[in-house]
């Protein structure tokens, strides 16, 4: 089977968020592209969101691990301590959030939204599984921003079916 955003023109679009919530997002409410800025980070939190889903990590394989250059001007940066005390929120509300499909919004559905609103392009924030992920607020990139996918030629050909 092939991943449903295996390759260069949807791994950046943030289409999944159009179909679930996340930690900084309710469903379909922006567009979020959830990030991590190392490999280690990445797999834990693939892993991790598959548990937490009730899936069993090999019905999911296989995945694909896609390496970006990105360039932003506009990050919300909630690993610096002076940031998160200027919104109120420790570093334990960051990483411990759990999110469900219920009408409530979490602390940091909250943050994602505001930060979408006031045209943050990215969250910086703490994983859960130690690392840092980059969120990108895909809609709010500025004409200066750019993300370059790496060895983007060994990536798989886009899925037609794929909307």
């Amino acid at each position: 089977m092939q991943p449903k955003y295996g390759n260069s023109l949807d791994a950046f679009s943030g289409e999944g968020s159009r179909e679930a919530s996340g930690r900084f997002h309710g469903k379909g409410q922006f567009v979020i592209v959830y990030t991590s800025t190392d490999l280690k980070t990445a797999e834990w939190e693939y892993s991790n969101t598959a548990r937490s889903s009730g899936f069993n990590i090999t019905s999911l394989l296989p995945y694909i691990i896609i390496g970006a250059n990105v360039t932003l001007s506009k990050v919300l940066d909630l690993s610096d301590a002076s940031v998160r005390k200027r919104l109120g929120v420790t570093l334990a509300e960051i990483r411990g959030v759990e999110w469900d499909t219920s009408f409530d919004e979490t602390v940091t559905q909250v943050i994602g939204r505001l930060a979408y609103e006031t045209k943050f392009e990215a969250i910086l924030a703490p994983s859960r599984g130690g690392g840092l992920n980059l969120n990108i607020l895909r809609q709010n990139l500025l004409p200066d921003s750019s993300i370059e996918i790496i060895n983007e030629d060994k990536l798989l050909a886009p899925n037609p079916t794929v909307v």
